[in-house]
């Protein structure tokens, strides 16, 4: 048993502004992965403060939020939890962007799904997860 549910043994961290990818995600692991926990923050001092409680397996970044940026978290987020996976999930996907975010520190990046795509992310998102603690390449 682990996050105090007895069901519950993975937990992904999704911060986003947009409720909507953490409702997609959470709906793709409830028929794929039923014993992954998704929680989600819609800010970095919301992570921050779900991250003193509860340690994620792996977390799901966006690079656009309302009143910072997903590259000024990603060494905060790396700082806070150096061997849990961070995979940044962005509608900017380009060289440049995948670049930068691995010199932060990220260990993967993917791009935003379309409407349907979210169990093939989920798919990805498990294998992050099963690789274990690594670092960025």
């Amino acid at each position: 048993m682990r996050y105090g549910m007895a069901d519950v043994t993975q937990c992904i961290l999704v911060i986003d502004d947009d409720p909507a990818v953490g409702v997609n995600i959470r709906l793709a692991c409830r028929t794929q992965q039923p014993g992954m926990w998704v929680v989600q923050a819609d800010s970095g001092a919301d992570a921050v403060r779900i991250m003193a409680t509860s340690a994620p397996d792996l977390i799901v970044l966006d690079l656009v939020l309302a009143n910072e940026t997903g590259f000024d978290l990603i060494p905060e987020m790396r700082a806070l939890a150096p061997e849990v996976p961070i995979v940044v999930l962005s509608a900017h996907d380009s060289q440049p962007t995948r670049y930068l975010c691995r010199q932060r520190g990220v260990n993967a990046f993917e791009p935003k799904p379309k409407e349907g795509g979210y169990e093939g992310l989920v798919s990805r998102l498990v294998g992050y997860i099963a690789s274990g603690p690594t670092k960025p390449s």
